[in-house]
């Protein structure tokens, strides 16, 4: 199993390490080297595990492989006991914390894990989440993360307030339809039950997208999601974060409804794409669901 991890990291570093040289990120790092260089190493370390994870949990071609990845992982936090990849990647983290914070972290890293396995859930049964539980999955995906980073840089563990929570459904939102044309060209569908009647999109395994409708939907969702984060991200400088951290959160809030400006494109040779495992279903995969 592990020897499939370090598959899929060899498979996706070489476009994080872009990723990371380019806009925000490339800001973030700077001022994380700025502020906090002897914190910087390790947490870039943790970033950069858990990229190539939701890589892979995105894009990967069969999903059950992942999962059991995914739960051994998890299974390796809980436990304590790191897995080969994690003590390349966490220990350094870990170490730096006392052990109450290490227990925080533990928790905040897990959650991240539930999350991975939430959309190899739906890759596999090919059913969508409900506008309800397609926000709490936005949220709960991106606070861990914020209060992972919070904690690195600067050992707090920050307040999920009411304003913040809306703002992290926002940007919940906004990586969901960023990514829409990628998504579904794996079978990732991070568009509520509701907004799929509505907009009447049918997704059918190796058949075209269905352009005109999810325009409909893009533009219908690029405006509230812009409004949201524009009227929610000072929430960010109440929720305990180090002020440096805040303010390029900030700034990365105020500008992604420029990211948004632009109209969806999509090719016209992009296809729906069922991940391979997910046709033939079988009893294994149903029984991860309960360990």
């Amino acid at each position: 199993m592990q020897e499939a991890l370090l598959a899929y990291h060899n498979r996706y570093s070489a476009s994080l390490d872009r990723s990371e040289k380019e806009g925000t990120g490339r800001i973030f790092f700077k001022l994380a080297n700025t502020f906090a260089p002897k914190k910087t190493a390790n947490l870039h370390s943790l970033y950069h595990y858990f990229r190539v994870l939701d890589d892979a949990v995105d894009e990967a071609d069969t999903v059950l492989p992942v999962k059991k990845i995914i739960l051994s992982e998890k299974s390796g936090l809980d436990r304590g006991e790191f897995t080969t990849l994690q003590e390349e990647y966490l220990r350094g983290a870990f170490l730096e914390h006392p052990q109450a914070k290490r227990s925080i972290l533990t928790q905040h890293l897990s959650a991240i894990m539930d999350i991975f396995i939430t959309d190899l859930n739906i890759r596999y049964y090919q059913e969508p989440l409900n506008t309800s539980q397609l926000r709490f999955r936005n949220i709960r995906s991106l606070w861990p993360l914020v209060a992972t980073f919070s904690l690195g840089w600067g050992n707090r563990n920050p307040r999920l307030t009411p304003n913040f929570s809306k703002l992290l459904s926002a940007w919940g939102t906004y990586d969901n339809i960023r990514d829409l044309e990628e998504d579904l060209n794996y079978g990732l569908i991070l568009i509520s039950q509701e907004d799929i009647k509505k907009f009447e999109l049918k997704f059918t395994d190796r058949q075209q997208l269905p352009i005109d409708q999810l325009q409909h939907y893009y533009d219908s969702q690029r405006i509230y999601t812009s409004m949201d984060l524009m009227k929610n991200a000072s929430a960010i400088f109440n929720i305990g974060l180090p002020f440096w951290m805040a303010a390029v959160g900030y700034m990365y809030f105020q500008t992604r409804p420029l990211k948004l400006s632009k109209p969806l494109m999509i090719r016209d040779t992009t296809t729906f794409q069922v991940p391979l495992d997910a046709i033939n279903q079988n009893r294994e995969f149903n029984a991860l669901l309960y360990q």
